[in-house]
């Protein structure tokens, strides 16, 4: 979802369901279920909402167009999966920004899509000395901002969110009002451009890497 791959197509029912997953085994020749698996009801829906995000305001219609965007962003989920030690921290944070969009819980997934940010930008020692807030806040800016304008914008929200977590986290807040909620959503769109960012960076060093092992 962070690469535009997928994206949610939020859709209400008054009915809660649960999916399953079957397993199969390739035995005697032939696939036979093996396994299968219930999936809670949250789980179901969130995964009931998402479809494929084939940025249609650029492609449009060009059938072939989208089945590139597929398989490129398909190979950059590979490279990460593939190289699960590298990867560690992007995997965990699509996790946490997955898991977010699980439930109706706002104030729940304010929190997750945050952890996720600080798994992906934390450093225990550097936050001791600057606080965490500041180190987030400069290094998701710097990294994502392509400007000086976007990246002053950033710093700016940055702090406002930040401190809607803290309410949440440390003042037992109830609930999140329409610019709270707002607030919300440019988050997960922070949280979303550092992953993409990051799975970049990642991809870089490990063409690098396999460049070397080849010069080697």
């Amino acid at each position: 979802m962070s690469l535009r791959l997928l994206r949610s197509h939020h859709t209400f029912s008054p009915y809660a369901f649960k999916d399953r997953v079957y397993v199969h085994k390739f035995q005697g020749g032939k696939w036979a279920v093996d396994t299968k698996y219930e999936l809670n009801s949250d789980f179901s829906e969130a995964m009931s909402q998402v479809v494929l995000d084939p940025l249609d305001e650029i492609i449009k219609d060009d059938e072939q167009a989208k089945k590139n965007w597929i398989l490129f962003n398909l190979q950059k989920i590979m490279m990460c999966f593939a190289n699960a030690d590298k990867a560690k921290r992007v995997l965990s944070a699509g996790r946490w920004l997955f898991d977010s969009r699980i439930g109706r819980n706002e104030l729940l997934a304010f929190v997750q899509t945050m952890v996720a940010l600080e798994i992906l930008l934390g450093d225990k020692q550097k936050s001791d000395l600057l606080g965490l807030n500041e180190l987030l806040r400069n290094r998701c800016a710097y990294l994502i901002g392509k400007s000086q304008t976007q990246r002053d914008k950033i710093l700016k929200e940055f702090t406002e969110i930040y401190d809607v977590r803290s309410q949440i986290v440390h003042r037992g807040k109830s609930r999140l009002n329409s610019r709270e909620r707002r607030q919300f959503f440019t988050l997960r769109w922070m949280c979303a451009r550092v992953i993409h960012e990051e799975v970049e960076l990642l991809e870089k060093d490990v063409k690098a890497s396999l460049h070397n092992v080849s010069e080697g």
